[in-house]
């Protein structure tokens, strides 16, 4: 990547390029159309409209375009480039382009009117002494005024007339009745005189009469920050500047304008007493009315058709903040052609590549940087998209042009010195972290707290953040903690803070972690925060903030009454530690929270923020409804949209961190592993590598979920569902592929047999019955080839099919747990078994040999095996001994191979159980029989991929099953990676140094 070009230190208004520009402004180029317009209005103008009438009297006409924005937005600098891009347009030589006007550097005494008229007699200077050359050059020798002179003079003296002390002196003066009558006439008619004066000096300044669109254009800057000429200003623009050939720029910030006309209005009356501005005049008080009057000004003054606004910075696009190189900074008028080059050409480095190029080995790329994941046209593989910027750790910079653009400058000046190796680059550090905290309004506001409390910048050895400081500031009580083990409401949790705004606390936060990977840099950083307890106590409680404050990621969300966790499960999280020295809960206890809470709170902030980053959090945040124990206790398990939507928010989490470092995703993952062993066992048990698998559970959950709800155990309800999810799917796929079948499957209505209401199973003999069953089809197969499955009429049909597909549910559920008929197909768990066999267990009592050993005597007792088979209980039997090694994390042989068994179980789908048949034929045997059934599966599936996101519910289908394969080989990364960190550290001792396989084959007997 380049080095910025040029001068580097651009700090103040500047005039823009066009690209830069539209980054503040998006609108910006409509600024050059709104005056082409002004152009035609003008033009158009015919002599009654446009020349004197009313008895001399000239028509007002507003063209005053509003740039509007907060200080430090860039108004002054888009002032600047449109003026840059006026002189240097091929009209310029027409137009007369005025200098900008900053009111609050203007006298005391002087007005804005007053500074308009001084800049045109410098306007008409030029134009005498251009007409004086001309003359000369015709040898003429002329002492006449010009016409633009006498004008101009004209003007003048009708100015002084309105001017109240000019005015009084002319008015005592007087020496005879008829002269004060005189004098007074010319002092009461100044107002109406001076405005027929000063248009015509500027119709004759701009030639109106030639037609050519000539303009005169006026820059006022700042209108905003001398809050006691408003009214000079409002009065110039509406009385005075309203002129078909003026053209008035104003920037300034409308709220505080509004505010100071609001308060000359009150100051006029000499009401500024707040019991008067809090009485009723009407329905309004008085203080509302004026309010409503300067609004309706405003209106007056820069018609909203004709304002401008200048953003402020999103999370998201403050990282795009960027300053053009060497030249390109001067706007030029240019062909479309090269305008659309333009857009396309970059302007400059932007923020986000300035921070990773220029901090490049202190702080993480990702800290910064997210790189969104997608699918190809195909949906078979994946394609990395242009990296985007992670927008919460941008509350690190203001919102303003002028905030990012100090932090910016400073980036480029200590970006050349950072080459040397071994030099000490503390000074830049301290300069960088002090520009960013002085040039935010939050940092500055608590500035004292965190340069003497948060951290101390010393040598590069010798830096220290304060994380215990930077906790007991941000979160600092404001009254006394609840007594009890009942936690905080959201609504309690929000009060208890001195710091009130979460969006400050939160701000504060991400300065603190980014002071830490500055100082500390990438190699040390991850190792301090480990060792520092009252880090992670602090990042928990400013992700608690992000998660239950949508505020802070700039979503606009209700939230209502959340807390992290109940007391029930406070009390038994405290329990877990005190008397096991374990986390809460145990694997097959987890739900989706659990794992949602860890992916938030574990691990570094940089995966918490990408994963929170992908979250629905609208769905996610109810998991989190602040419930009775009775309403928790009727708590249905999560949705499978849900489920899949946070395995799919880990996933992105992980694959942006390992792109923006150029790595592999499964190597990341492979790094925290051991951080999210737990979590990824619990995914690794919800997912298949089945994509068919994956779309059936997402869109047949409800029909599941209504059958198995009355199972009392979670795990065994889990189970259930999982089971006649994957039976439903091996229906509908396409034998031997994993793709859902499109095509009609055949009715065999010569042997077809249907479930009834009762249960049980009956063979359709009757003809009449044949006949009905033959006429659904037809009709539903109409339905379908018409797309009018949502059709309002077609209502009954669904419930109809829903009816149908639960009665059978409830069939193979049955006949399942009676286990004489019905049995589970396994064969799929059969190569990961044979992997646990022959793999090395160890030669103690080791956990893997124990759970080899029990899981084949449940085998051998029911006289079964993977390939053959098994029924619902010896299936539960098998899954409990593995989860006892899959779910040990102190244990190393085995659990891998044990986890890989668990995953392939997790297909198991149940069919007919015939002996001594072939199996494959007992199923398809009774899927023929069944065949009607399978009709209406089909067109159940139909109706609901007509109504979700199809397109996207395959897409999601496809990546989760891509990531049922990857957790797997992380896995085996991880084990590999932790026996040669293991290794590594043994030989440090030895001195004949020993390999992993050595290790093993040395303590094998």
């Amino acid at each position: 990547m380049s080095e910025q070009k040029g001068n580097q230190n651009k700090i103040g208004a500047r005039c823009l390029s066009d690209s830069e520009a539209e980054l503040i402004m998006p609108n910006y180029k409509r600024i050059y159309h709104q005056i082409e317009l002004f152009r035609e209005e003008k033009n158009s103008m015919d002599d009654a409209e446009g020349q004197k009438v009313n008895g001399g009297n000239k028509d007002q006409k507003t063209n005053n375009i509003g740039i509007i924005g907060v200080r430090g937005a860039g108004k002054t600098s888009i002032l600047k480039t449109i003026r840059v891009q006026l002189e240097k347009s091929k009209r310029a030589s027409n137009d007369i382009i005025l200098p900008i006007i900053v009111p609050e550097n203007m006298s005391e005494s002087g007005t804005l009117m007053a500074t308009v008229l001084g800049m045109l007699n410098e306007v008409i200077k030029e134009r005498d002494e251009e007409e004086k050359k001309r003359l000369k050059k015709g040898n003429i020798d002329c002492i006449k005024k010009t016409v633009l002179r006498i004008k101009y003079d004209e003007v003048i003296k009708q100015y002084t007339y309105i001017q109240k002390e000019y005015r009084d002196i002319l008015i005592r003066q007087y020496t005879t009745e008829n002269d004060y009558v005189n004098r007074s006439t010319s002092v009461f008619n100044s107002d109406t005189e001076f405005i027929n004066k000063f248009n015509e000096l500027v119709d004759e300044l701009v030639d109106a009469k030639k037609q050519d669109g000539s303009l005169l254009f006026l820059f006022i800057d700042d209108i905003d920050l001398s809050t006691y000429r408003c009214a000079d200003v409002v009065k110039t623009l509406l009385s005075y500047l309203s002129n078909e050939n003026i053209v008035t720029f104003i920037s300034g910030d409308l709220e505080t304008f509004e505010e100071a006309l609001t308060l000359d209005f009150l100051r006029q009356e000499n009401v500024l007493n707040r019991d008067i501005l809090d009485q009723k005049m009407g329905s309004n008080t008085l203080l509302a009315s004026k309010k409503q009057l300067a609004y309706e000004y405003l209106k007056k003054i820069i018609p909203p058709a004709y304002r401008y606004n200048i953003k402020l910075w999103s999370l998201a696009e403050k990282g795009n903040y960027c300053i053009a190189d060497g030249e390109e900074n001067q706007t030029e008028e240019a062909s479309p052609a090269e305008e659309q080059r333009d857009r396309r050409q970059k302007v400059g480095i932007t923020l986000s590549e300035l921070l990773v190029q220029k901090l490049e080995g202190w702080v993480d790329p990702a800290f910064f940087r997210y790189a969104e994941i997608e699918e190809d046209t195909e949906g078979r593989s994946q394609k990395e998209n242009e990296s985007q910027n992670l927008p919460y750790t941008y509350h690190l910079f203001d919102n303003t042009s002028r905030g990012l653009n100090n932090v910016y400058n400073v980036l480029g000046e200590i970006s050349e010195k950072k080459k040397a190796p071994g030099r000490d680059y503390s000074k830049e550090k301290k300069l960088l972290l002090d520009t960013i905290i002085s040039s935010k309004p939050i940092y500055n506001k608590y500035r004292n707290d965190i340069q003497l409390n948060f951290f101390h910048i010393g040598t590069n050895t010798d830096s220290k953040v304060f994380f215990d400081n930077a906790g007991a500031v941000i979160y600092k009580s404001a009254r006394l903690e609840v007594q009890g083990d009942n936690p905080l409401s959201q609504e309690e949790y929000q009060e208890m803070y001195h710091i009130a705004d979460p969006i400050e606390r939160f701000s504060l936060f991400i300065l603190v972690d980014f002071a830490a990977r500055l100082l500390y840099e990438v190699d040390h950083y991850e190792k301090q925060i480990k060792e520092d307890g009252c880090y992670k106590v602090l990042k928990d409680q400013a992700m608690k903030d992000l998660f239950f404050h949508p505020v802070i990621a700039e979503k606009v969300m209700e939230v209502s009454d959340y807390r992290w966790e109940t007391a029930e499960e406070a009390k038994l999280k405290n329990e877990a530690l005190k008397k096991w020295k374990k986390e809460y809960p145990e694997l097959q206890d987890m739900k989706l929270k659990d794992v949602n809470s860890s992916f938030l709170l574990k691990g570094d902030l940089i995966l918490n923020l990408a994963y929170y980053k992908n979250l629905p959090l609208d769905g996610i945040l109810r998991l989190y409804e602040n419930k009775s124990s009775e309403a928790l206790a009727k708590e249905t398990i999560a949705t499978a949209e849900l489920e899949q939507s946070v395995v799919i928010a880990m996933w992105r989490a992980f694959s942006s961190a390992a792109k923006v470092n150029g790595k592999k995703t499964s190597k990341m993952i492979a790094r925290y592993y051991s951080v999210f062993w737990k979590e990824f066992a619990y995914i690794r048990n919800q997912l298949s590598s089945s994509v068919t698998q994956n779309i059936v559970l997402r869109l047949f959950e409800d029909e599941i979920n209504a059958v198995v709800k009355d199972e009392e155990n979670l795990g065994e309800k889990k189970e259930m569902r999982r089971i006649l999810l994957n039976t439903l799917d091996r229906i509908l796929a396409v034998q031997d592929k994993d793709e859902i079948e499109e095509k009609w499957k055949e009715i065999h209505l010569n042997d077809l047999y249907v479930v009834e209401k009762n249960g049980e199973q009956k063979k359709i003999t009757d003809d009449i019955e044949r006949r009905n069953l033959e006429r659904k089809t037809e009709v539903l197969k109409a339905i379908d080839s018409g797309m009018l499955w949502h059709a309002e009429v077609a209502e009954n049909v669904t419930v109809y099919l829903k009816m149908m597909i639960k009665r059978y549910l409830k069939f193979i559920k049955k006949a399942l747990e009676e286990e004489e008929e019905w049995r589970l197909k396994t064969s799929n768990a059969d190569e990961s078994w044979k992997d646990l066999i022959n793999t090395y267990v160890g030669v103690s009592k080791t956990v893997a040999k124990r759970t080899r050993n029990s899981v084949k005597k449940i085998l051998h007792d029911n006289k079964t095996d993977f390939q053959k088979g098994m029924s619902l209980e010896t299936y539960r039997s098998v899954i409990r001994e593995l989860e006892q090694l899959a779910g040990n994390p102190y244990v190393w042989y085995g659990q891998s191979e044990a986890q890989q068994i668990l995953n392939e179980l997790q297909k198991a789908s149940a069919e007919p159980n015939i002996q001594d048949e072939d199996t494959s034929q007992d199923w398809d045997t009774w899927i023929s029989q069944h065949s009607y059934f399978t009709f209406l599966l089909q067109c159940l599936y139909k109706y609901k991929m007509e109504a979700e996101q199809s397109e996207n519910i395959v897409q999601n289908a496809r990546l989760l099953s891509e990531i049922a394969r990857e957790l797997p080989t992380a896995h085996k990364e991880a084990d590999k990676q932790t026996l040669e960190n293991f290794i590594d550290e043994l030989n440090k001792n030895l001195e004949q140094k020993i390999d992993s396989e050595d290790f093993e084959e040395l303590f094998s007997s």
